[in-house]
């Protein structure tokens, strides 16, 4: 009898050239699991893991300029040396042997993906659900020849068909199934199977310091993303937090968007959305005071238009006399807003910017 139309498989995604993403690591032939933070850039030349295991917790960066692993305990503040070439994490890490210059391997070999030199065929399986997450699969069989390693290699890439992920990607890595053979050097072979499982994948870096800010007044909202420092940190780790301030009810929402955790506490006198009065009763700060554009002494004063990282900006400028706050210095502060009429693209949105480059 006749059949039907054989369907085109899809292409594999491709990587981003920058990408952060939580890993958990299970050794299955080891029965052991590990959880790792990965931050890769391939034009910044650094791959780098905040490892945790069994409470213990290290850092691991990747010098491939020089061909070293550089392991950071910041329990007891040591740091350990090591040859890249020769250490196991490198299979972590991701590692291939060159004789031209150091530099980070491109993200399909950090993360274990064929490459265009390698002898194998990847075939495109099928779908499947992984996690509740509908995936495209793929398969390959490769030999490494740094590691005297044999291994099937199983890619899950999450089907933008049917679920969409945060952050405006198409489709992103949501798990990589390993299982080999290793020849040791006395030329016994030994077993291994591994899975990836890739969550909050990302395809930018979350520095520390980092802050997004939603402004609702309105609604009295204020929302604010940020990787935790100083005391937050030591509470919330340095995973990115979304803080919701709810100034109608005085309740402040910390969610830690790794694990998924709300804290729910008053909100606090700070210097960002809020001032308070002398009984200590906050209120949300107004656009203009959020920009620090007024309360804080001498108006800004126009002084026309200027060029600021390819933006062509409207420029304002004003005095701030002792400042920071019991410094008695002064300061001079300078606001540049974008034009009106500056289009941008964003995610595959496309979006009018007025925006502030302070």
């Amino acid at each position: 009898p006749a059949t039907g139309r054989k369907l085109k498989p899809p292409t594999r995604p491709l990587l981003s050239q920058d990408f952060e993403t939580h890993i958990i690591l299970n050794i299955i032939s080891a029965n052991m699991t590990k959880e790792f933070h990965q931050y890769y850039s391939f034009q910044g030349d650094h791959s780098v893991i905040d490892e945790r295991e069994y409470g213990h917790r290290e850092y691991g960066y990747a010098q491939y300029s020089t061909g070293q692993l550089l392991v950071v305990t910041p329990a007891d503040l040591k740091c350990t040396v090591t040859d890249l070439g020769s250490s196991e994490q490198r299979f972590v890490f991701g590692y291939k042997r060159s004789n031209k210059k150091g530099h980070v391997p491109t993200p399909e070999s950090v993360l274990h993906i064929l490459q265009p030199d390698d002898d194998s065929v990847e075939i495109y399986v099928g779908k499947q659900s992984v996690r509740g997450i509908p995936c495209d699969v793929w398969y390959s069989c490769t030999f490494w020849e740094d590691m005297k390693s044999t291994m099937d290699l199983y890619w899950y890439f999450s089907d933008p068909q049917k679920w969409k992920p945060s952050g405006g990607s198409n489709s992103v890595p949501v798990r990589a199934w390993i299982k080999g053979v290793r020849f040791d050097t006395n030329g016994k072979p030994r077993n291994f199977e591994h899975k990836y499982e890739f969550v909050h994948w990302k395809n930018r870096i979350t520095r520390p310091g980092y802050y997004q800010e939603m402004f609702d007044m309105k609604r009295q909202l204020f929302r604010f993303q940020m990787r935790a420092l100083g005391r937050k940190a030591d509470l919330f780790g340095d995973n990115v937090l979304d803080e919701i301030h709810d100034f109608s009810t005085g309740v402040a929402y910390i969610i830690d968007t790794a694990r998924g955790n709300c804290s729910i506490s008053p909100i606090e006198e700070n210097d960002l959305d809020d001032t308070a009065d002398a009984s200590g009763h906050v209120t949300m700060r107004s656009a203009a005071e959020l920009l620090l554009l007024e309360g804080t002494g001498q108006k800004p004063v126009y002084t026309g238009t200027r060029n600021i990282r390819g933006l062509d900006c409207d420029v304002w400028v004003a005095k701030r006399v002792n400042y920071p706050p019991g410094s008695r210095r002064n300061a001079t502060w300078e606001w540049a807003f974008v034009n009106v009429g500056y289009f941008g693209n964003t995610f595959n949105i496309t979006i009018v910017y007025y925006a502030p480059l302070i």
